[in-house]
């Protein structure tokens, strides 16, 4: 059998057969390589090419070029295409993954990219091997900064890296982008998450099966990378599979950030934290729930949810006080004696439980959000998504191929160690409620809100500014663009863009887009919010249309 039809037959019988399940449950605790072996291997062995590199990795770890994902359109530093995408190798731990691309006009060609969990500080670390045409073989430090500007949010201080993944179910540029499959119906092209930004996006899931194909019959069997991988075991769902893995140790994380690093504020927040986990209730009184919806008002996180309605708790303190100011006047104990004013108390904090009615369901992402945002705690990179805020996720930001609160809720046990709450969900509401109370009448509130309403300030500058700085600039290689200057910026818009068949306004929608290449993504530097990108599109769109600016 010939070479080429040999791997169209093995595509073949990929494309036919059952998506994979239930490997969800097929995950290690472990890997056998880390960062620190494939450190000792190189040099032990004078390695000095990626080639030779990934030769002695599948002879040693062979585990993981059965596991891989193959991105023909990545974001990352590593450049892709179709004919040569990025692979991105994982054993069935994901605490240990390694990536390549496959040709030399390619970003990143000479490196493999490194991204490590460290299991014991529930921390990700990102690191790089460069192997020079010289044969200088140069080992990064941890988290290299050019990393941390895209696997952080920008506004972080400290250095607390994630993955960039999006969570279930769409992965834009990867082969099996959608729910790991190689096509995309009609119906689903249409679904309101899409937006005119994604037009490039869509047209390359269409082409899926077809360049998949081609790789595996034209690129694969005499390239001295490609031909490492096990065609074989190659399965499109492999982006399904890599979710659930990512998303396991993202939560650890999640849960170590919340309960380490906002420690302070974990002390009043754990019983509402856990009524997520463990109930998948948002433990909070009515009040409470609409000062987070004033405090945090982003339509994309309410609506699905309806609290019913139930006065606010009051502590046993508040209660005595209040018998104690009313003398007791038209409460049922109006005759009581003082002696006995401790005991009445404690039976009227009691009664005020049987009279609540249910809190409502919410899943993880809404319940942290809830509880987080509002205090100014910005849960931006607790999610692995990059820039799109979570819109392309089938239901929720921090969603996964599983149970996502059951993800969450062992994520939590692990980090705790707490491996069943002693609290019933009922009695963590009481809890809750109480902390919440606590925490609204603290000096550490008043910190809190001081902090998230600088922090809001300084988000609040126009990126056009840094649009202008760079585009006014004498540099013959960078495009000279009048944004300072509307009407001449109007004709601009309306032509061609220097370095693409689009016209202007359509080229800088791509660049500010959630699927440009990190090559390509405009404005330069830290990465901006994704309301400051949409403000931007929507000013020049003004610009164009003459309206009122």
């Amino acid at each position: 059998m010939g070479t080429i039809r040999f791997f169209s037959v093995v595509l073949a019988l990929l494309l036919s057969a059952p998506l994979a399940t239930a490997s969800y449950n097929n995950i290690k605790d472990s890997s056998r390589l880390s960062w620190e072996k494939l450190k000792k291997m190189i040099e032990h062995n004078g390695l000095k090419s990626v080639e030779k590199t990934l030769n002695l990795v599948k002879d040693t770890h062979p585990e993981f070029f059965r596991n891989y994902v193959l991105m023909y359109h990545s974001r990352s530093l590593q450049g892709s295409s179709f004919e040569n995408p990025r692979a991105i190798l994982f054993d069935r731990s994901g605490q240990f993954i390694f990536s390549f691309n496959g040709n030399r006009l390619q970003r990143g060609f000479n490196r493999l990219e490194i991204m490590q969990f460290q299991k014991g500080e529930n921390r990700f670390e990102f690191r790089e091997v460069i192997f020079s045409d010289s044969g200088e073989v140069t080992f990064s430090g941890p988290n290299p900064a050019k990393c941390m500007v895209c696997h952080q949010d920008v506004n972080r201080t400290n250095i607390d890296p994630r993955p960039n993944w999006e969570p279930y179910n769409i992965w834009p540029g990867a082969y099996g982008s959608n729910s790991g499959r190689l096509y995309t119906s009609k119906h689903e092209k249409n679904q309101p998450r899409f937006q005119r930004m994604d037009t490039l996006m869509l047209e390359n899931m269409e082409r899926e099966k077809e360049e998949l194909e081609k790789f595996f019959a034209k690129t694969y069997p005499e390239h001295p990378r490609y031909q490492l991988l096990e065609a074989k075991s190659y399965d499109p769902d492999f982006t399904t599979e890599i979710t659930q893995i990512l998303a396991n140790l993202n939560f650890r994380r999640v849960s170590r950030i919340i309960t380490e690093e906002w420690a302070q504020v974990y002390e009043y927040l754990e019983p509402a934290v856990w009524g997520v986990a463990k109930c998948g209730k948002l433990l909070v009184s009515e009040e409470t729930y609409q000062w987070i919806q004033r405090s945090w008002p982003k339509p994309e996180y309410w609506g699905e949810e309806t609290l019913l309605s139930h006065p606010p708790i009051k502590t046993k303190g508040e209660i005595l006080e209040d018998l104690l100011s009313n003398g007791f006047v038209g409460t049922e104990m109006d005759n009581i004696s003082q002696k006995g004013l401790s005991k009445a108390a404690d039976v009227m904090y009691e009664r005020q439980f049987e009279r609540q009615k249910d809190y409502y369901s919410i899943d993880p992402t809404r319940g942290l959000h809830h509880l987080f945002e509002p205090l100014g705690i910005s849960t931006a990179d607790w999610s692995m998504d990059f820039k799109t805020e979570g819109r392309l996720a089938f239901r929720e930001r921090l969603g996964t191929p599983s149970n996502t609160k059951q993800t969450f809720y062992k994520a939590l046990q692990e980090v705790t160690g707490i491996r069943v709450h002693k609290m019933s969900c009922k009695e963590l509401g009481k809890k809750s409620e109480e902390n919440f109370a606590r925490l609204k009448s603290s000096p550490l509130f008043q910190e809190l809100m001081a902090q998230k309403k600088e922090n809001e300030l300084k988000k609040s500058v126009p990126i056009i500014r840094r649009c202008v700085r760079c585009h006014a600039s004498d540099d013959p290689a960078i495009p000279s663009i009048a944004f300072d200057n509307p009407e001449k910026l109007k004709s601009q818009l309306k032509g061609p863009a220097l370095y693409s068949k689009r016209n202007l306004l359509d080229e800088i929608r791509y660049r500010l887009s959630d699927y440009a290449k990190e090559s390509e993504r405009m404005p330069m530097g830290p990465i901006v919010s994704k309301q400051q990108r949409q403000d931007l599109v929507e000013y020049l769109e003004k610009v164009v249309s003459n309206t009122s600016l």
